[in-house]
């Protein structure tokens, strides 16, 4: 439905065309990848060609390239989740950031303007070119149109007049030439109203941490403060004044102070968690003894025979897990191709590519952490008995009792070149990936190639970030919020 409605084309059955020939690649490199697993698992005779086999090698397919997924996006989260917390709790890199952000949305919003701007003059020059009785007229009126309905929301700034455009040579218009300048001008415009809303979520974003930094080193204002809040501490102000001065005062202390600190203390948390959480993925392939954390802790309160407490360890501990994952596909960002962003700018790309991401990783999260807490028979040769209250369990010790998700989605150990070497490449791909994302290694390259990128760093100089193009871009964006 997506490409059908951004197909440039001028009639419906051109527009199904657009649209099918769009998902024919995607889909196809999918397919294309099933059967070749499915050529060699019949020709090792590791499945027969029946439908029960099959039903499981698409399940197995689809969790094992969901687990790949979860690899990468477990070496990021697990990194970012603490760290983004800690910054948050810092004034001053905070400040920082704003200023850098509102300067890199500024110049990606230039960018969609100059776009912008040259696609809509040379549909202009072609329509006024164009002889009035051509056949393609009417395709060019319609083109026309479209930069016309979208001229109220982007403003002036998009306005073509008084830009150079070069010379449009309408004696190789066609109907197809025509259909991806239509298409190419919708996206254009919606990257451009997304690139607008961005800034200004910007400019907001960087006036509130500019003022709480300013009121940090001030007495008690409520000032800053009475022009952020919304209509509740209106109506407080209304009828009870003297509660709403001791609201202000409160909130001046809790946005100064207290949620600064509040932030760092959780950041160093979840940090300590994300330690545990990547020591219990290196070591869940040991048996005896064990040393998997999520798996101790969940046999230890298995034995003490309190079945609540293995619900909230398993529901936090899955939680995290799931909460590290997630966060990374929100930030994920394929050039203007794939990128979530929010005030309904959103393209239906990519909402469709972060559903499926989100319903494909699930089960790849879900086997996982079965794997942590040593519930995959296949994985860990161990499982976890929780004795029932006043019965004795007559379980032995290899005995295995799978669960029930296990039974249903299948194991990893189908395609054995995945199987045979998962317990050793997933915790070094797990390791090497946080080392990378905690040391900032694809900034660090970013950089050395001349792309300003800001460096997280703990610093509380308000003045120098310890690089001179990074200076550059931070002097931009406040000079800019100074202009706005």
């Amino acid at each position: 439905m997506r490409s059908y409605a951004t197909a440039g084309d001028f009639t419906a059955l051109g527009k199904l065309k657009t649209a099918l020939l769009d998902h024919v690649f995607y889909n196809a490199s999918y397919f294309l990848i099933f059967m070749g697993a499915l050529i060699y698992l019949i020709a090792s005779r590791i499945v027969s060609f029946e439908f029960r086999y099959l039903k499981v090698l698409l399940i197995t397919t689809g969790n094992t390239w969901g687990l790949f997924l979860v690899i990468i996006f477990f070496g990021y989260g697990l990194v970012a989740v603490p760290r983004s917390l800690w910054l948050a709790g810092n004034p001053v890199a905070s400040l920082h950031q704003a200023y850098f952000c509102l300067s890199k949305r500024n110049m990606e919003l230039n960018d969609e303007e100059d776009k912008l701007k040259e696609l809509n003059l040379q549909i202009i020059e072609i329509k006024n070119r164009l002889p009035a009785n051509h056949p393609l007229q009417p395709f060019v009126i319609t083109v026309f149109k479209q930069t016309q309905e979208r001229k109220s929301v982007l403003g002036a700034s998009c306005d073509p007049i008084g830009t150079p455009v070069a010379a449009v040579d309408i004696s190789n218009l066609s109907v197809k030439t025509l259909a991806r300048m239509h298409r190419s001008l919708k996206a254009t415009q919606q990257r451009c109203a997304r690139a607008l809303d961005l800034y200004n979520d910007a400019v907001q974003s960087a006036l509130w941490i500019e003022d709480v930094n300013i009121a940090r080193g001030k007495c008690f204002s409520p000032t800053f403060l009475r022009e952020h809040n919304g209509s509740l501490n209106g109506v407080i102000q209304n009828f009870a004044p003297h509660l709403s001065v001791i609201m202000l005062r409160i909130q001046w202390y809790w946005y100064c102070y207290l949620r600064l600190w509040l932030l760092r203390v959780l950041a160093l948390l979840l940090a300590l968690t994300s330690l545990l959480m990547v020591w219990s993925e290196c070591t869940f392939s040991v048996r005896s003894p064990t040393l998997s954390l999520v798996a101790g802790l969940l046999n230890a309160e298995a034995k003490q025979r309190d079945y609540f407490l293995v619900e909230v360890s398993s529901f936090l501990a899955l939680g995290y897990l799931s909460f590290a994952v997630f966060y990374t596909v929100f930030h994920l960002r394929i050039f203007n191709y794939y990128r979530l962003v929010g005030n309904h700018h959103t393209d239906e790309n990519s909402l469709l590519f972060c559903g499926g991401l989100a319903c494909r990783l699930a089960p790849s999260l879900c086997l996982n952490f079965l794997g942590l807490a040593h519930l995959d028979s296949h994985l860990s040769q161990t499982t976890l008995t929780i004795p029932l209250s006043g019965i004795e369990s007559t379980v032995q010790p290899s005995t295995t009792i799978e669960t029930t998700y296990t039974r249903f989605m299948g194991h990893l150990d189908i395609i054995p070149f995945i199987a045979k070497g998962f317990n050793v490449y997933f915790p070094i791909l797990v390791v090497l990936l946080c080392l990378c994302t905690y040391f900032q290694l694809l900034t660090r390259l970013l950089h050395k190639m001349g792309i300003a990128e800001l460096m997280d760093s703990p610093g509380y100089n308000l003045n120098v970030s310890g690089d001179s193009i990074v200076d550059d871009v931070i002097q931009d964006g406040r000079l800019l919020l100074r202009k706005g």
